[in-house]
Order: structure tokens, then sequence, then C-alpha cells
């Protein structure tokens, strides 16, 4: 896993703000990915996914 690339996507994706990340976690769960985690293998792609909700469940964020 390109550990690096991965951690970007989400400091990218984290920028945006609260409410434009739930939304990209919605989408992500439907299989819609972001431009940000575009380069990413599925592998990637999940770990991102999995660690944008464990961030956002500090923000109660099913």
């Amino acid at each position: 896993m390109n550990q690096k690339e991965a951690d970007h996507a989400i400091e990218t994706i984290c920028q945006k703000g609260c409410l434009d990340v739930s939304r990209i976690i919605d989408w992500m769960k439907q299989g819609e990915w972001p431009p940000e985690v575009s380069a990413l293998n599925n592998e990637e792609r999940r770990w991102v996914l999995a660690e944008l909700q464990a961030i956002m469940a500090v923000y109660d964020h099913p």
C-alpha cells in the first residue's frame, strides 16, 4: 500500500470540511470514488474510507 498517497488523500479530503467529508464518505460507501482517491488502488481506497469514517465518528457521523 502506498501509505504516503493514501495519507495525502485523507488530508486533502479533510481540508474540505465536515459536510463535504460526510458526503464523500456516503459516495465512497456506494462505490463512487472522488478525484482525491483516483490514483489509489481498491485496497487503498477502502483504507481511506475506513480512516475517514474513524475521523468522522468523533462528530457522530454514521
